[in-house]
This record gives structure tokens, C-alpha cells and sequence, in this order.
């Protein structure tokens, strides 16, 4: 009889236990149900109405403005250049309104809206004033033709050829001709010698005193220079004696003596002692001063008011200085005159 002598091997640790259902709940099969999701953080909840989607946004430009532009200027751009579209704004210009087509079709574009300024935006206003612009636009050109079919047209000249009948006379009736008209020339200040040849050269009758010579120069002529008259008019002309003849010495004094009066007051005799120390001879000098066409009361007023302007005298002083500018006693009391004295 033998005996197993070997120990026996203990039995496995339990395991972890499965989880049982609750109490009372039926046992559910299939795969397992999902947790609800959450909606992303900003989505509107579930069930609720959609949001609307904001309108876009309107331009600051005007519809109204545009529509007028493009009614009354549409053949120039304007309503383009407006709007900031320069590009075809300038096109439009040039081909003025693509010859009233383009111009057209842009006023039709606003009128339905359908017109956009440079970035893409609907014109402010349109909804508000579009009723209003279908109406005065189709007033307007209604009115453009009711102008147009009433307004006469003018009558086209009828051609010569059908005017005159064929039966006219062969001779027409003379026209009176006009009469031939010339200018009259400026003859003051010349000599007959010179003046008469150009007048009666014009056409004109050239009449001077009997006594006049050639040499003799015009001082007044009875028909302002550049009057346009007849052919054949009669031009009266006056004459004084010819200009003397000065020899060069003669003339030189006179404008010297003519530049010193023009740069201060001079008295006569003060003038011929500074032509004399310029070098002229004394007739020379006294000749020269009697033709310079001083009025030596003029002189003396104005040397008078020289000396005051450069310091204040009495009566007497002015006086004596004058006196010691050669100025005759008359010519002294008529400068003290005219200075207040």
C-alpha cells in the first residue's frame, strides 16, 4: 500500500469581481451609448432660431448725387470720377459717355442699384430715394421729347437754281456801290511838303492857308487822325512858321539848360551862369536858357520849396535867399506866394 507523500497545490487568487448591475435594472446589451456633446463655446444653442447675417456694409457715397451726376453729366465721367473709379472715369471722358451709350447704361446700373463706388459698396440712400429718381429721370425724358418733336426746325435754304425762275430777265438790276472809305493820315507836327503827298495819295483833298510854303508846319487839321471817311473828303489843315534851325552848339545848350531845370529850380540868370561854367559862351548860354521853355515863376516856387523842405525860414530869410539865387523881386513874391508866405 503506498502513500502520496507530495503537497497539494493551493488554488488560484480570485480574480477582481465584475461589476454588477444596479438593483432592479434590466440588463441592457449592445454597444455602449455615447455622452451627449457639448457645443463649441460661441454657437448658439441648440434649438435656437439662426442669427441673421448683418447687412453689408453701405458706401458714404451718395446715391442721389450719383444719380445726378450720371443724368446730367454722365457724358463727361463725372459720376465716375465721384464714385473713385478715376481709370474709367477718364476713359468715359475721352469717348464722351462711349458716344451716349455707356453714359446710358451707367444711369440705368444706378437707377437699379446695381452701381457700386470703388470698393464694392451699395450707395447710401438708394432704398429711401430710388421711387423718386425713376420718377424725375422718366419726366426729364419725356419732357427732352415733347422739346424735341415741338420745336420747329429751321427751313433749308432753297438752292439758287431753283429759286430764280427760268424766265427771269437777263439783265439784273444794279447795285448802288459803296463808296470807297480811306483812313486819314496824322499830319500835326509835319510840314506841308510832306503831309500833302500822303493825303491826296489817300484819296483825300489837301487844303492849306494861302500864305503856307512847303515848310511850313501843320498845327491842326479839321479831321481827327484815323477817322475813316469817303474818298474824296476835304482835309483843312492850319500851319504855323517852320521850326528855326539851331546849330549843334545851340541845341546842346538848350538841352543842358533843359536837364538842369528838370533836376531842381533855376532862375534865369542863376541857369545862364551854370551854362557858362559848363563852357558854353555867354550868348550861347542865354540862348539856350530863353529856349528851354522855363516858366521862371514856377522855378522860383519850386526852389522856395526846396529850401523849406530842407529847413524852415522866415519870410525874409526866403526872401533874401532867393534874392541870392538871382530870382527877380516878382518872381520871389509869386514863389513866397505859392509857399503859404
Amino acid at each position: 500500500m503506498s502513500f502520496d507523500n507530495s503537497t497539494p497545490t493551493p488554488p488560484p487568487p480570485p480574480g477582481p469581481a465584475a461589476p454588477q448591475p444596479p438593483v432592479g435594472a434590466a440588463a441592457v446589451t449592445g454597444p455602449p451609448v455615447p455622452p451627449p456633446s457639448t457645443p463649441p463655446v460661441g454657437a448658439p444653442p441648440v434649438g435656437a432660431p439662426p442669427v441673421p447675417t448683418p447687412p453689408a456694409p453701405t458706401s458714404e457715397k451718395s446715391f442721389v448725387t450719383t444719380w445726378l451726376l450720371a443724368m446730367f453729366l454722365g457724358f463727361f465721367g463725372v459720376d465716375r470720377f465721384y464714385l473713385g473709379k478715376v481709370g474709367t472715369g477718364v476713359l468715359k471722358l475721352v469717348t464722351f459717355g462711349g458716344l451716349g451709350v455707356w453714359a446710358l447704361i451707367d444711369l440705368i446700373m444706378v437707377l437699379t442699384g446695381a452701381t457700386r463706388d470703388k470698393i464694392g459698396r451699395p450707395l447710401a440712400g438708394y432704398d429711401k430715394h430710388k421711387k423718386i429718381a425713376w420718377i424725375v429721370t422718366a419726366a426729364v425724358m419725356v419732357l427732352g421729347l415733347v422739346l424735341n418733336l415741338v420745336t420747329p426746325r429751321p427751313a433749308l435754304p432753297t438752292p439758287a437754281s431753283e429759286a430764280a425762275p427760268i424766265s427771269a430777265p437777263a439783265e439784273a438790276a444794279e447795285t448802288e456801290a459803296e463808296p470807297t472809305m480811306v483812313t486819314v493820315p496824322d499830319m500835326v507836327g509835319t510840314s506841308i511838303s510832306v503831309s500833302q503827298p500822303i493825303a491826296e495819295a489817300n484819296g483825300l483833298k489837301f487844303t492849306a492857308p494861302a500864305d503856307a510854303t512847303g515848310e511850313s508846319v501843320i498845327a491842326t487839321q479839321s479831321i481827327a487822325a484815323g477817322t475813316e471817311v469817303e474818298d474824296g473828303t476835304e482835309v483843312v489843315v492850319t500851319v504855323e512858321p517852320p521850326k528855326p534851325k539851331f546849330t549843334l552848339e545851340q541845341q546842346n545848350a538848350i538841352g543842358k539848360a533843359q536837364d538842369y531845370l528838370s533836376f531842381s529850380g533855376f532862375s534865369r540868370a542863376g541857369l545862364i551862369s551854370q551854362l557858362e561854367f559848363e563852357g558854353f559862351a555867354t550868348d550861347v548860354a542865354t540862348f539856350g536858357v530863353d529856349n528851354a521853355g522855363a516858366d521862371w515863376n514856377a522855378e522860383a516856387a519850386e526852389k522856395a520849396k526846396s529850401y523849406l523842405d530842407m529847413s524852415s525860414f522866415s519870410r525874409q530869410g526866403l526872401y533874401d535867399q532867393l534874392e541870392f539865387e538871382k530870382f527877380t523881386p516878382e518872381q520871389i513874391e509869386s514863389a513866397l506866394a505859392a509857399v503859404g508866405y
